[in-house]
């Protein structure tokens, strides 16, 4: 049976631990170092909670989506649409330019003149 090298136990002992990673021997070796230390029981229960908690909130954020990722998907497919509107219309837009071009350059011209 392996023991534990040192007691109190380490952080990644205790992380272990609650994780079920440690032999039986190793568990048992700790059950009896956290009946002798309350404290240490204690928070060590806390961060079973912790844990507990957050893996039920990942577990729930991978069935439901956000609602602010549906939103940014749809701005994404909305760019990618006027991109490909303008990039399938191309005679179009060039026309629409060169009339923003001329309407700057006629009012540059009076502008100065």
């Amino acid at each position: 049976m392996e023991q534990l090298k040192r007691l109190p136990p380490s952080r990644q002992d205790l992380h272990a631990y609650l994780d079920g990673e440690l032999s039986p021997a190793q568990s048992a070796q700790i059950d009896r170092w956290l009946g002798a230390h309350p404290e240490q029981r204690r928070e060590l229960l806390e961060l079973r909670l912790r844990e507990s908690r957050l893996r039920s909130a990942l577990l729930l954020a991978r069935e439901r989506p956000f609602p602010e990722t549906d939103a940014l998907k749809r701005q994404v497919d909305k760019k990618q649409t006027l991109w490909s509107y303008i990039r399938s219309h191309k005679f179009l837009t060039a026309g629409v330019v060169l009339v923003v071009l001329s309407l700057l350059i006629r009012v540059a011209a009076d502008y100065l003149l």
